[in-house]
This record gives structure tokens, C-alpha cells and sequence, in this order.
């Protein structure tokens, strides 16, 4: 008897070509894309291969896809044209005139030099940031693009596990040695696959919320696997985490804590899967939540936790970012309605820096990216933030309505939220957004978040 063997349909080897090639974007973009500045050489392949994906998804995905991002699709897009203005050269007595220019413009008169200059401070500044965009983009059409993203939240969790690994192993390492894949950055630290060791953190705390998220969905199999891998990434991360040193990284694990035994209670509401009985569902919850406290507690009071110490040991307005605070308050109203330039708050801050804080390390970011978004875009990236916050708050109004459905949907919405919450506390203290991971990472939790709502019948 002749076995004829049935050829794999074209959907299926087309999702599969997809899913491959999304797990190697996804890859690059938390493996290379740990450092906000400009001249890493990694931004070197990470942007042409983004761009490469952008032209081939443009070809793949239909307006429907489309329309499951369009908020967070809209956003970008409106960065981007706001950041695209700011380049436009001005006619010099136009640019003269714009707010904060006087001291420029006298030094042009006498000179006689008459230039035509954009609004930003620094072009090339704000051009990079322009070009920063093809990262998340490019990850917000695959998103678009997969029926099933389910898999990218798991390989972004794999990923933050391997970064908790190697940022234990560099805190044992000698400050030179490979294992920091950064010329700048926080030598001694663990900063895993980041420059930073802030950034690092929060990304383990955001990954941390996804394994937990992951690790409650009852229907994701039946096998129950899935539950034993999150609670174990989520409890490694964690390890990480308050090991690193970092406040905001500690801070950002404890909201993780909080919206992830929430999402846990929400899952309750869905039904058991086959052979799972209804009071079994809460022990992994439970024991997550138990098992986090329980390391919280046994570092601080072994004082085993250098973010603990750090955070009721330094005195905050001693520090830099806290004496800088009303000079970014001014600049924020000063720089209206134009603002200085997407990416150029290093420049803008020179022409205020008082003579009294002036020292051998410089300020290159506001540490609070929402007055320095305020600051950069002026008044549209003020309406933009005011937009964005009204319709956080409606989404969540729907969302806190329909908070007993049964519906994997919504608990995804819940997920972008705490996602949102993480990365939006930890703005502003910091600049997590700033690098391409954490900026992907975000755009990724506003289209879950704001994602069309299904109705129920």
C-alpha cells in the first residue's frame, strides 16, 4: 500500500516563516539594543535589520492587522512627524525669534552670520532619535502581523532569564573582563545584556510581570509545564533584580508583584482546563507570591539587597537629579511651544546649568523622561502626553467594567497596563525608554493595552 504523504498548506509554511523570522528580530532588539546612546556599534546592524523588516512586513500585513495596533502605530507616527518638523531649516530671522535663541542670536550678529537653522539644538540629536524608531516599529508590525504573539511574550521572558543569568555571573567577573558587551557602562554591575544597570532591572521586573502573566493562563496548555517554567524565571529574575542594585529595578518588581497576583485573581474567573480542579488553580499564585515576599524579606534583613540599602540610606535631595528638578520645571515652560529638539536635552541643559553644579561628570538626560519629553517635543509632546494619559484612563474605565469576563483578551489588556505602570514609574526617576529593548518593550504594551476590545454578547 502507497502512504502519500499531504504537502504543508501555504498558511501554515507562511506562519512559520513569520515566527522564525519575528524570533530573530525579537533577538536582536533585546540583545542589541541595551544602551540609549548614539554611537554603539550595535545600532549599526540592529537599525538596517529593523528597517529590512519594516519593508517586508509592509508587504505582509492587511489593514485589519493594522487596525489591531493603531493607537500605538499612531503614536510613532506622530513622534516621528513631531521630531521630522524640528528638522525643517528655519529662515534665520524665524529661528531668532523662536524661545530660548537670544543668546545664539546675538553671537550670529556679531558675527554677521545669517543661517538657516532648524527648531532642534541638535539636529543630528534629534535625527537619531528619529531614526530610533524603526526598532519599535518593526516589532509593532510583527506584532500585527502574529495570529499567536503569545510566543514572543515567552521568548522576551527566555531572553530576561538568560540576562539574569549573565548579570550574577558579571557581578563575580573582574570589571574588564567580556562578559559587559558595552564600552560604557556600569562596570562591577549586573547589567546583563544592558549598559545600564536601571535598565536592566526594569527590564527583569517587566519580564518578570510577562512570566507571571504566562504562568497564569490556564489555557495556554494542559500540561502544566508552563506554570512550573514561569514561577521558576519569575523567581530567578526576581533573585536578580534585588541583587542588582538598582531602586528603581526594586521598586518596578514590587509593581510587577502587584499587577501579577492580580492577573492571577483575574484568572479565576476562566474556567479550569481538563482534569484541573478549581481550588488546585491558586497554588502556583499563591506560591509566587509567597516565594517573592519571602526573598524580599530575607535580603533586606541580611543585608543582602545594595538597591534596599541604597534607597533608605541616600539622602535624595543631595543627589544630582534632585537638585536639577526646578531647573527642568523652567526649562519645560521656557522651551514652549516649540521645544529644543527631539534628543537634545544634553544642549538645551548647557545653556541653563548653573555654575555651582558644574563638575567632571555632565548631565546628558533629564532622568525623567516625562518633563524631558515635555522639554524636547514642547507643546505637542505636552498634548500627546495629555492624550495618551485621557485615554489611559477611559481604557481602563472599560476595562475595570468588564473585569469579570472570561476572556484571555482582556487579560492581556491587563498585562500592557502593568507594563505601562513599570515603565511609566520608572520614567521618571530615569530614562528606560530610551534604549531600543525597553522602547520596543513599551510600544508592545501599548498595543496590547489598547487593543480593540471584543464585545460580549
Amino acid at each position: 500500500m502507497t502512504v502519500k504523504l499531504r504537502a504543508p498548506s501555504p498558511a501554515f509554511d507562511a506562519s512559520l516563516g513569520w515566527a522564525v523570522f519575528g524570533a530573530l528580530l525579537v533577538l536582536a532588539i533585546f540583545t542589541f539594543g541595551g544602551s540609549s546612546r548614539a554611537d554603539v556599534s550595535s545600532l549599526a546592524l540592529l537599525r538596517p535589520l529593523a528597517a529590512i523588516a519594516i519593508a517586508a512586513l509592509f508587504l505582509g500585513v492587511d489593514r485589519e492587522e493594522l487596525g489591531s495596533v493603531r493607537i500605538a502605530l499612531c503614536l510613532l507616527l506622530t513622534v516621528a512627524l513631531v521630531a521630522a518638523v524640528q528638522l525643517v531649516p528655519l529662515p534665520p530671522h524665524w529661528w531668532q525669534a523662536l524661545p530660548e535663541r537670544a543668546p545664539i542670536a546675538r553671537l550670529d550678529q556679531l558675527i554677521g552670520l545669517e543661517a538657516w537653522r532648524p527648531i532642534s539644538l541638535s539636529p543630528a540629536s534629534t535625527f537619531n532619535s528619529l531614526a530610533s524608531l524603526v526598532v519599535p516599529l518593526a516589532a509593532l508590525l510583527l506584532w500585527a502581523k502574529l495570529r499567536s504573539p503569545e510566543w514572543m511574550l515567552g521568548l522576551i521572558t527566555a531572553i530576561g532569564s538568560a540576562s539574569a543569568l549573565l548579570g550574577i555571573v558579571q557581578q563575580f567577573s573582574p570589571t574588564s573582563s567580556p562578559l559587559f558587551f558595552y564600552d560604557i557602562t556600569n562596570r562591577g554591575s549586573a547589567v546583563g545584556f544592558f549598559a545600564n544597570r536601571n535598565h536592566h532591572a526594569v527590564f527583569l521586573a517587566c519580564s518578570v510581570l510577562i512570566a507571571l502573566f504566562l504562568a497564569s493562563r490556564p489555557r495556554l496548555t494542559t500540561s502544566g509545564w508552563h506554570r512550573i517554567g514561569g514561577v521558576a524565571a519569575a523567581g530567578l529574575m526576581s533573585v536578580a533584580v534585588i541583587a542588582n542594585g538598582s531602586r528603581a529595578g526594586l521598586v518596578a518588581l514590587l509593581l510587577a508583584v502587584a499587577v501579577g497576583a492580580y492577573l492571577a485573581e483575574k484568572a479565576r474567573w476562566s474556567p479550569p482546563t481538563p482534569g484541573q480542579r478549581p481550588r488546585h488553580r491558586y497554588i502556583a499564585p499563591a506560591l509566587i507570591a509567597s516565594v517573592a515576599s519571602l526573598l524580599v524579606v530575607a535580603f533586606i534583613f541580611t543585608g543582602r539587597s545594595p538597591a534596599w540599602d541604597r534607597l533608605v540610606a541616600t539622602d535624595a535631595t543631595a543627589e544630582l537629579r534632585a537638585k536639577i528638578l526646578p531647573i527642568l520645571f523652567e526649562m519645560g515652560v521656557d522651551f514652549q511651544p516649540w521645544g529644543a529638539g527631539i534628543g537634545a536635552f544634553e544642549y538645551a541643559y548647557r545653556m541653563r546649568e548653573p555654575t555651582e553644579l558644574l563638575s567632571s561628570a555632565y548631565v546628558n538626560e533629564a532622568h525623567n523622561d516625562w518633563l524631558q519629553f515635555i522639554i524636547e517635543g514642547g507643546a505637542p509632546a505636552l498634548l500627546l502626553l495629555i492624550a495618551g494619559l485621557v485615554a489611559l484612563l477611559v481604557r481602563l474605565v472599560s476595562l475595570w467594567r468588564r473585569r469579570h469576563t472570561e476572556s484571555s483578551h482582556d487579560q492581556q489588556c491587563w498585562l500592557g497596563f502593568g507594563l505601562i505602570l513599570i515603565l511609566g514609574a520608572a520614567s521618571t526617576v530615569d530614562y528606560p525608554l530610551r534604549t531600543p529593548a525597553l522602547m520596543t518593550l513599551g510600544v508592545l504594551a501599548l498595543a496590547m493595552f489598547t487593543r480593540p476590545l471584543v464585545r460580549r454578547s
